[in-house]
């Protein structure tokens, strides 16, 4: 066991101790102690780094043998994820990355290759300020507890790879070639549900399975459906293409068929917005009733007070006024 493992939060977590005596992890104080299986170390090596509480213990792949664990990553195509061409997104919003490492050269020319390259964003947004609803604010007027909202499981590569085939032998996972036999399925989205209501939301477990289960369960108070919200977007510095852009994902949601069609997308179809947690009990979903477009052109310094007045009246000169 590393010295973490014998440390403090092992020996204070009751389901969690570590027999020092015994080398051994057990639950309670008056339980048997829990074997630890591992694997011997293989190729002159010394030290013990597999092991685990299962004699079936999950073993890392690692396809290059450095070390370092194969991972749904590893699927991402190259333009893609480590692409040096810089997209709408990291345009607009702005970036900050690292460059990968070059471990066959090592000169201070390929070591300034690490520094940091970032990009300042151009979009900023206001808080939404709420502005009317028909039927309260509120879906609840107390905090609930929703289903389970877990986190990704990437051990399910049958989900996180694309497979062309559901016969058990001929699934690709994380030892197939990456972009040649499978790649990453893609970004991943949720079914909007329509008007959800709070049978849907809420759990159905007991307060002692909440109790036992306390790190997976959250307490929210969740806004009705129908509730309005007015934000202000600003920009500055966007392209033609960019702006054009913003408004293609502001257009997307709207009521107004006629726009929608100037999308090129089926206006039968009804387009939302995600916002927020829930997704995945069909919360979240944002309609853009309608928003108004205010330019600010100070390349040709229009409108001509800009620069040359700070108040207008008794309140601050805006660019938009």
């Amino acid at each position: 066991m590393t010295d973490f493992q014998k440390g403090k939060p092992f020996k204070q977590n009751s389901k969690n101790t570590f027999h020092e005596s015994m080398g051994f992890l057990k639950y309670l104080d008056n339980e048997e102690p829990r074997p630890v299986f591992y694997c011997e170390p293989q190729n002159r090596q010394s030290t013990v780094t597999l092991f685990g509480q299962s004699p079936n213990f999950r073993i890392p792949y690692s396809p290059k043998n450095d070390g370092k664990a194969a991972s749904a990553v590893d699927f991402i195509p190259e333009e893609v994820g480590e692409s040096k061409k810089i997209d709408l997104a990291d345009a607009i919003f702005g970036f900050v990355r690292r460059k990968n490492e070059n471990k066959e050269q090592g000169s201070d020319e390929n070591k300034k290759e690490k520094q940091e390259k970032s990009r300042a964003g151009r979009i900023f947004f206001s808080d939404a300020q709420y502005k009317s609803e028909e039927n309260g604010i509120w879906l609840t007027d107390d905090t609930i507890t929703p289903q389970i909202l877990a986190t990704p499981k990437p051990t399910t590569f049958q989900h996180y790879l694309v497979q062309k085939s559901h016969e058990k032998k001929s699934l690709k996972h994380y030892a197939s070639q990456p972009n040649q036999d499978t790649v990453i399925r893609g970004h991943k989205l949720y079914w909007h549900k329509g008007n959800v209501g709070i049978d849907r939301i809420k759990t159905k477990a007991t307060e002692a399975e909440i109790k036992d289960k306390q790190s997976q369960y959250t307490e929210i108070k969740p806004i009705q459906s129908g509730v309005s919200f007015e934000f202000t977007i600003y920009f500055e510095n966007l392209s033609d293409v960019e702006l054009g852009a913003l408004l293609w994902v502001l257009t997307l949601s709207v009521e107004d068929v006629e726009k929608v069609k100037l999308l090129g997308l089926d206006s039968k179809e009804k387009y939302r917005l995600s916002l927020g947690m829930g997704k995945p009990l069909g919360m979240g979903a944002v309609m853009i009733e309608k928003y108004e477009l205010s330019l600010n052109e100070r390349y040709r310094n229009e409108p001509k007070q800009r620069y040359t007045q700070l108040f207008d009246d008794n309140n601050w000169l805006r660019a938009d006024s």
